[in-house]
C-alpha cells in the first residue's frame, strides 16, 4: 500500500523535503530553543503566514455577510452645497434685478436628505443574506483545510529531519566499520596473508568510498530540512531553534475500524464542510438571481433646505425657486429593472451550483477510498515495522560476528562486506518503516479531519 523507497532514494527524499519552504514570519517570542512536534504544531498555527491569509479570507467573508445585511438597512444620502449667487430682489411680477446680473454676491448653501427604506424584496435580500451567511461557513471550513495543511507539512518536515539525523547516525557507524575492515584488511596484506584477495580489499575500499559520499549528502542536506521545517513553523532562518526530539520513534495511535474513520470523515473533514456550505451559498445566491426582475417597493423620505439671504424669499408655490426653500415628504415607491442578461446570469449560478453537487458526488465517492488508502499503508507499517525490527537485530548480531572474525583474522572479507551491506540495508529500513509508519498517521489526521494520535495541539 505504502510506498518504500531504496537507500539512495533517501539522500533525494531528505533533499526534495529541504526545499519545500514556506515563507516565514518574525515571530514574537520563542517559548524555547528547543521545540517539540506538539509545540512546532502550535508555533505554526499562530505564524504560518498561510494562517494569517486564511484569517484574512474569513475577514473578507464577514464583510460580505455585513454588505449583505445592510441591504434591509435604510440607505441614507445627504448632499451639501456651498456657493454664491448673485442679488435677486422682488418677486416673480417685479425686480430690479435681471438674470445676466452679477453683482451683489451672497453666499448660498443647499441640503438635500434621501432616505430609502426596503420593505418588500420577493424574498431576494434574505437570499443574498443566506448566500453571505454560508459564504462565510464555507470560508472558515476553508481556514481548517488551511490549518490541516499546515499540520501535515509540519509533520512532514519535523519527521524528515529526524530521519535524516538518524541515517546520519548510521552511515557514520556504518563509515567506522568500514574502517576498522579495511585498515585490519592493510594489515593482513601487509603481513602476506592469503586470508583476503586484492580484489576483495579493493571491494572493501569501494564500499568504503560510497558510503562517504552517501554520509556528505545526508550531512549536507540536514541543515536544509532544518531550515525547511524552522519556515513551516513560522521562525526566522537565523533564529537559534532546534528539535526537542532526539529519536525517531512511533506515533501512539488510538486506531478504530475502517468504518468508523469513513463516518468520522464525513462528520471533521473541512473539505466537506466547505462543500456543503458552498453548495447552499450557491442555492441561495442562484434565488437571489431569479428574483432579480421582480419589482422591489420601497419608502422614501425626502428633506430639502436651501438658503441664499440675498435673494428674497418667493412664497408664492407656483414659483420655482432653487436658493430658498424647504420641502419634506415621504413616499411609497416600486423599482421594476429590465435586465437582458437575466437569463445568462441565472444560467451560470446554475452552472456554478451544479459543478458544486458534482464535486460533493465525487467527494462522497473518493474520500472513502482515501481513507482507506490511509488507513491500510498505516496498518501495513505495522507488520513492517516489526519485521524491521528482526531484521536490525539479525543485522546487528550478523555485523558483530563479521567484526569480530574479522578482527581475529579468521573471517573472509566478503562476509565483512556483505555483513555491512546488511546492516546498512536493515537499519535504514528500520528508520525508514518509523518515518512511513509516522506518516501514514499523518495522511489518515488529514484525510479523516481529526488527529488520529495523542498529539495535544
Amino acid at each position: 500500500m505504502s510506498q518504500r523507497f531504496g537507500f539512495p532514494s533517501i539522500v533525494i527524499l531528505s533533499c526534495l523535503l529541504s526545499w519545500n519552504l514556506l515563507l516565514a514570519q518574525d515571530p514574537e517570542s520563542l517559548p524555547s530553543t528547543q521545540l517539540s512536534l506538539e509545540e512546532c504544531i502550535q508555533w505554526a498555527l499562530r505564524m504560518n503566514p498561510q494562517i494569517d491569509a486564511a484569517n484574512y479570507q474569513v475577514q473578507q467573508a464577514e464583510s460580505k455577510e455585513g454588505e449583505a445585511k445592510a441591504g434591509e438597512l435604510p440607505r441614507i444620502e445627504v448632499l451639501d452645497i456651498f456657493g454664491a449667487v448673485p442679488e435677486a430682489r422682488g418677486d416673480v411680477l417685479n425686480s430690479p434685478d435681471k438674470t445676466t446680473d452679477i453683482g451683489g454676491l451672497g453666499p448660498f448653501n443647499r441640503v438635500e436628505v434621501n432616505i430609502t427604506q426596503p420593505i418588500y424584496t420577493f424574498g431576494m435580500l434574505s437570499s443574498y443574506i443566506e448566500a453571505a451567511q454560508h459564504g462565510l461557513v464555507a470560508q472558515k471550513a476553508k481556514k481548517e483545510m488551511t490549518h490541516q495543511e499546515v499540520i501535515y507539512e509540519v509533520k512532514k518536515l519535523y519527521y524528515a529531519t529526524l530521519l535524516n539525523r538518524k541515517l546520519l547516525e548510521v552511515l557514520t557507524e556504518v563509515k567506522d566499520n568500514f574502517q576498522k575492515a579495511v585498515e585490519k584488511s592493510e594489515e593482513l596484506i601487509a603481513e602476506g596473508s592469503n586470508k583476503i584477495t586484492q580484489t576483495e580489499f579493493l571491494k572493501l575500499k569501494l564500499g568504503a568510498n560510497e558510503i562517504e559520499q552517501q554520509w556528505a549528502r545526508l550531512y549536507y542536506s540536514e541543515p536544509l530540512t532544518l531550515a525547511a521545517l524552522k519556515q513551516a513553523v513560522g521562525i526566522k532562518p537565523n533564529a537559534d531553534f532546534d528539535m526537542e526530539a532526539t529519536d525517531l520513534t512511533l506515533e501512539t495511535a488510538n486506531l478504530q475500524s475502517l468504518e468508523e474513520h469513513i463516518a468520522q470523515t464525513f462528520e471533521h473533514r473541512p473539505e466537506w464542510k466547505a462543500l456543503q456550505a458552498g453548495i447552499e451559498a450557491k442555492k441561495e445566491a442562484l434565488e437571489a438571481e431569479k428574483k432579480t426582475p421582480y419589482p422591489a417597493f420601497f419608502v422614501n423620505g425626502l428633506f430639502r433646505y436651501g438658503v441664499a439671504p440675498n435673494r428674497d424669499d418667493q412664497k408664492n408655490p407656483f414659483v420655482s425657486d432653487d436658493f430658498n426653500f424647504v420641502e419634506a415628504g415621504a413616499f411609497l415607491g416600486v423599482r421594476v429593472a429590465f435586465d437582458f442578461g437575466y437569463d445568462d446570469r441565472v444560467a451560470g449560478a446554475r452552472a456554478e451550483l451544479d459543478q458544486l453537487k458534482a464535486d460533493q458526488s465525487r467527494a462522497e465517492l473518493g474520500f472513502p477510498v482515501e481513507v482507506q488508502q490511509a488507513w491500510l499503508a498505516v496498518k501495513e507499517m505495522e507488520r513492517q515495522f516489526e519485521l524491521a525490527q528482526e531484521a536490525r537485530r539479525n543485522a546487528r548480531t550478523l555485523l558483530g560476528l563479521a567484526v569480530t572474525h574479522h578482527e581475529l583474522g579468521v573471517g573472509k572479507a566478503k562476509d565483512i562486506y556483505e555483513a555491512i551491506e546488511f546492516f546498512t540495508k536493515a537499519l535504514s529500513n528500520y528508520y525508514l518503516t518509523i518515518h512511513d509508519y509516522n506518516m501514514a498517521l499523518a495522511q489518515l489526521s488529514k484525510v479523516t479531519g481529526r488527529e488520529v494520535t495523542n498529539l495535544s495541539y
